[in-house]
């Protein structure tokens, strides 16, 4: 006895698009019956339903070799003593420029104590005055 599905669920179970089903359908392959705007795929029952397949827990990733593991380890602690020993010097040499930049501040501030600039001096008239119309003329 054959089932009756839909042209979308029969072409989920036949592995195919809604087209090709139609196709099939009026190539004669595959029998329909149209129920007003719906049209009902008769499948045979040696049709499969496809299923899903069961996830597999995935392996679990191999030992590591306790040899490359400690071969490992000695070169990171090398790594890490290069870079503290980097940071002490970088951080000797911030120290040092600091007082450097300490030392030419107070400089900069002696020689502009000493040359200072004169006071400026009041303005007579103010600019947009010079632009003032005579009268009379």
């Amino acid at each position: 006895m054959a089932r009756q599905v839909t042209v979308t669920e029969a072409a989920a179970i036949l592995g195919v698009s809604r087209k090709t089903v139609k196709n099939l359908i009026a190539a004669g392959k595959l029998t329909a019956t149209k129920i007003g705007r719906l049209r009902l795929v008769d499948l045979p029952d040696e049709v499969v339903l496809p299923t899903e397949p069961k996830p597999t827990a995935p392996e679990p990733p191999p030992a590591p070799d306790a040899a490359l593991l400690a071969a490992q380890l000695a070169q990171a602690q090398a790594e890490l003593e290069a870079v503290k020993s980097e940071r002490d010097y970088l951080r000797a040499h911030v120290a040092q420029l600091t007082q450097n930049v300490s030392a030419l501040t107070a400089t900069i501030y002696q020689v502009t104590e000493q040359k200072a600039l004169p006071a400026p001096r009041p303005r007579e008239r103010a600019w947009w005055q010079f632009w003032r119309r005579e009268e009379g003329g």
